[in-house]
């Protein structure tokens, strides 16, 4: 499945590649596969449809981007107020886009480039490291792949890269505006502070019956219940549907033979080398070993103590340099080779001892040829079981009722919220799966969801069967935790007023030594810092040095920490000097070239989308999301 085909593939290829494949499974893919006609079109360009579940599959990975960068879960209606869901739609209309302009625009790939680029490809490369056209084909057959089409959709991504490498690739920045934001971003300031802790007002005493319940409304969204939902799940997992599964003798033996060669262990020698850069050097060491010296004192006589011996480990014939392996698997065991030249230099491999080879019998791989066929046949028969899943629900089956009949496994939770978790805070079955989670939590009550992937190679189908919206709970569940806010309230007020008075004794003259120690407060100074520097190397918080840095020398700004309130005076500004100083000017020359070339690339877009028509259908994504 895509699954198998993601925890193979890392290069950027592969990962360009799926995107593409997100826009073209509308014609072959997991639409039909699994959807027929419950799938319809979102939206339309120049002619290329984007499917309901084309654009869910998108939408959830822009999630899980989100997600990764926030660290806390989100929703789908979070999702969709930061706009994730117009994000997910606009990056599959651009991917068609592009497609559509390299091909009219006449980009073309070679042959030989594409050979080259397949045979890079590791997720097609046997345990020696190499492109294996039996891999290969294995790979695009357990993914749905002809080799044609494979090899059609990588020509068009690499097409596609191509195109917009032209685009953003050697862009100029102009002198003058490099010169403005190198001194906005290397300019550095010193600050010095102090702390006006939230802790010091200390007894803020208790609220009346008043002033909670005002406290209470004025801050309903710090007591508001999250969402709630209640849902049937039912998943298609490989993994599970190859539990049962029996694998007879005979194709044991069948699958052992076809894998002969995965089998077979080859010879693996322990080797130490030195490489010299002189040919006389090493056959000064080689003859100083045939006369009886040990291999390292030979290579440092014979280099002066230049050269150093490195072991190399336990190594096969493929993990040395074509031009060193023949010489280091042909002397026997305890020698040494003679001068071995390659583009390092001239080198003398030791062989420490050796490992013969052999072929692992069938009885120690059973096991594992076990489990990969009893997991082969679990992925080709999910393409049957979502077919009579489909149907037995069209049919008006419930998913109890469905998973009853097919056998498969079916889950129920109650009153969960987004993070998985019940309404006594206690984990639900499905807490720890992300993905069936997020299904959850976009699939309108009352509805069946689409099958989707839920990650690992399962795939999943939630019935929602009911939604308790967010709502305030009552004050009197709430009632410790809103006395213990008002009173966290009141002591960040109150350190927010001494702050403010120990800022108006600056301005009267008081000096900031004078006023810290008739408050009994301790004056920092920061390092140099510019605008980009962490707040945990300033000692500031954030917001204030953003601040700071709007200061003449000797004026203040008010920010707020974890601990209480901040007060910061700009002690001093530091101007940048480019020439002594080029590689932030680089680095800054780099950014802005990177920047100027996104803005080209949204020009470039706009002009695709002026060339082919891009059609939303509304109503659809309305009714769909």
């Amino acid at each position: 499945m895509l699954t198998s085909l993601r925890e193979h593939a890392s290069s950027w290829v592969f990962k360009a590649l799926l995107g593409l494949l997100i826009i073209s499974f509308g014609a072959w893919g997991i639409g039909d596969m699994f959807l027929g006609e419950r799938d319809p079109v979102v939206a339309k360009v120049g002619g290329v449809n984007i499917t309901a579940s084309q654009l869910n599959e998108a939408f959830r990975d822009e999630i899980r981007r989100a997600q990764s960068m926030v660290s806390q879960p989100l929703d789908t209606e979070q999702a969709k107020q930061l706009g994730l869901l117009d994000s997910a739609l606009q990056r599959m209309e651009d991917n068609i886009l592009f497609s559509l302009g390299s091909r009219d625009l006449g980009v073309v790939i070679s042959d030989d480039v594409l050979r080259q680029e397949i045979a890079r490809e590791q997720a097609f490369h046997n345990a020696q490291g190499q492109f294996d056209p039996s891999v290969f084909q294995q790979v695009l057959s357990a993914n749905g792949f002809t080799e044609a089409s494979y090899v059609a959709r990588m020509r068009l991504d690499l097409a596609t890269a191509r195109l917009a490498t032209a685009v953003t690739a050697y862009v100029p920045v102009p002198s003058q505006m490099l010169d403005a934001m190198y001194k906005y971003h290397a300019e550095q300031r010193v600050a010095e502070y102090v702390t006006v802790p939230k802790s010091g007002a200390a007894n803020v005493g208790q609220p009346s019956d008043d002033e909670l319940q005002s406290f209470y409304k004025d801050h309903a969204n710090q007591f508001t219940a999250p969402e709630l939902r209640s849902a049937t799940a039912l998943r298609l997992d490989p993994k599970a549907l190859a539990e049962g599964t029996k694998v007879s003798d005979e194709r044991l033996k069948q699958e052992y033979d076809s894998r002969a060669q995965e089998f077979t262990i080859p010879d693996r020698r322990e080797i130490e080398q030195a490489v010299f850069s002189d040919e006389a050097q090493a056959d000064a060491a080689a003859k100083a070993i045939a006369g009886g010296k040990s291999f390292a004192d030979a290579v440092r006589d014979a280099s002066g103590g230049h050269v150093s011996v490195v072991k190399l480990g336990t190594v096969e014939k493929s993990d040395l340099l074509n031009d060193i392996s023949a010489s280091a698997f042909e002397v026997k065991p305890g020698t040494v080779t003679a001068p071995v030249k390659s583009p390092l230099g001239w080198h003398l491999l030791h062989v420490v001892r050796e490992e013969k080879g052999r072929i692992q019998p069938l009885s120690e791989v059973a096991d594992k040829l076990r489990s990969d066929i009893a997991t082969k046949d679990a992925q080709d028969s999910l393409y049957s079981l979502s077919n009579k899943l489909e149907d037995t629900l069209a049919g008006g089956a419930t998913l109890e009722e469905a998973g009853k009949r097919l056998g498969l496994p079916v889950t129920t939770v109650t009153r969960i919220d987004a993070r998985g978790m019940d309404e006594n805070g206690h984990p639900s079955p499905i807490a720890s799966e992300p993905d069936l989670l997020h299904l959850v939590f976009q699939t309108s009550q009352g509805q069946d969801s689409q099958l989707a992937d839920i990650g690992n190679g399962a795939y999943g189908v939630v019935h929602v069967s009911q939604i308790v919206p967010p709502q305030v709970r009552p004050l009197a569940d709430v009632h410790d935790e809103a006395v213990a806010a008002w009173q966290a309230d009141k002591r960040a007020k109150a350190a927010h007023a001494k702050a403010e008075a120990f800022v108006e004794k600056l301005k009267s003259g008081t000096s900031l030594a004078d006023a810290a120690k008739a408050e009994k407060l301790a004056v920092k100074t920061t390092p140099a810092f510019n605008r980009g520097t962490h707040d945990s190397e300033t000692g500031l918080p954030l917001s204030l040095t953003a601040r700071v840095f709007a200061l003449k020398v000797g004026e203040t700004a008010i920010g707020d920490s974890n601990d209480g309130v901040v007060v910061a005076r700009l002690k001093e500004i530091k101007v940048p000097d480019p020439v002594k100083d080029p590689a932030t000017r680089d680095q800054v020359s780099k950014a802005l070239s990177q920047s100027i070339g996104a803005d080209l690339m949204d020009e470039f877009v706009a002009g695709l989308r002026d060339r082919y028509t891009v059609t939303v259908h509304q109503d659809v994504l309305a009714q769909r999301f």
